[in-house]
């Protein structure tokens, strides 16, 4: 059932870890809504409750995004000042997520696809006190806001999972290939995945990411 008490729409699925649930937010991508990745939640380990926010960019029917696009010959290029809002936008919603679940951010993962991954890596980077990690999947770091981040002490603690496909036909996989050197850069370290399929998440993308979300709640704290 869609929930509409926090800042932005969404759906849960509740997993079966007692007290302080390990929290798992997963953005779509442009142009999809918060359905679609919330079928994953059967397929990841069964104490994470995922939680699948809409996107307030209305496109059409079902059809949301964090912030527009548009495409270039350069690529894809976003406004800079719209990605910033976007990002605050969910910065907003963790923070309320953190406050109605009593969780505290080593209990919540920031994850997307696409250009949800562009807000999960973002949010980490510029809000890292808020999550634990991050989930980019096969989504890109635009440079605009990359050239924005402020140095941050709790980069390096922080973990992050990057996925990409070779085949990938609307973010190039070259995009995923620079991801980890980037964020690196900043202090992050990832793993990186890279599967040959296109714009999407696959099986074995999906069993790699189960084992590194498995790998976090196990070194949750019990109590």
């Amino acid at each position: 059932m869609l929930e509409t008490s926090l800042s932005l729409a969404h759906l849960v699925h509740r997993g079966t870890a007692a007290g302080r649930p390990p929290i798992v937010i997963l953005a779509h991508g442009y142009g999809s809504n918060e359905a679609d990745l919330f079928d994953l939640a059967p397929l990841l380990d069964p104490r994470i409750t995922l939680i699948c926010p809409r996107a307030p960019l209305v496109l059409g029917p079902g059809s949301f995004a964090w912030f527009d696009i548009s495409f270039t010959t350069r690529g894809i290029v976003a406004d800079p000042a719209e990605v910033r809002h976007a990002t605050g936008r969910m910065a907003r919603f963790v923070a309320e997520i953190s406050a109605t679940w009593d969780v505290p951010a080593s209990h919540i993962v920031i994850g997307g696809f696409s250009q949800g991954g562009s807000i999960a890596a973002l949010l980490l980077l510029t809000q890292p006190e808020q999550v634990a990690g991050a989930l980019i999947l096969s989504g890109l770091l635009p440079d605009e806001a990359l050239a924005e981040i402020p140095p941050h002490v709790a980069l390096p603690t922080r973990r992050c999972f990057v996925s990409h496909g070779s085949a990938d036909q609307v973010i190039p996989i070259a995009h995923g290939r620079g991801i980890p050197a980037r964020l690196a850069g900043l202090g992050v370290a990832a793993e990186y995945h890279e599967y040959p399929m296109g714009h999407t998440i696959d099986g074995a993308c999906l069993g790699d990411m189960r084992r590194w979300l498995a790998s976090w709640v196990d070194a949750l704290p019990t109590a």
